[in-house]
């Protein structure tokens, strides 16, 4: 069981992975970020961190796993969304041609 984050359009909807075959109605929480997601990566060493980012845009969203009371196990019904730090790359002022690619 695990936390998935799934991006349709500019919107990032939180899952939990064991519900998806159970019931893929269920979503924890959904944000909208504001441009079209291309890619979403969680942070290696940080699963409370998510980089998003577009073709030209590029944020951190920040989450508050909260562990269970004297466990190491993430409480994945209580995941909240604590900030959205958005990173300016400049791309627009540095030239037209200019892309964020993986």
């Amino acid at each position: 069981m695990g936390l998935l984050a799934i991006a349709e359009g500019d919107i990032i909807s939180f899952v939990i992975t064991n519900n998806i075959i159970l019931n893929p109605q269920v979503v924890l929480k959904s944000v909208g970020i504001g441009f079209n997601i291309t890619q979403l990566k969680y942070h290696p060493n940080n699963d409370g961190f998510l980089v998003v980012y577009g073709n030209k845009q590029c944020l951190i969203v920040s989450l508050d796993l909260q562990t269970f009371p004297n466990s190491n196990q993430v409480n994945l019904q209580n995941v909240k969304v604590l900030q959205t730090i958005k990173v300016d790359l400049m791309l627009e002022q540095l030239g037209g041609g200019l892309y964020i690619v993986d």
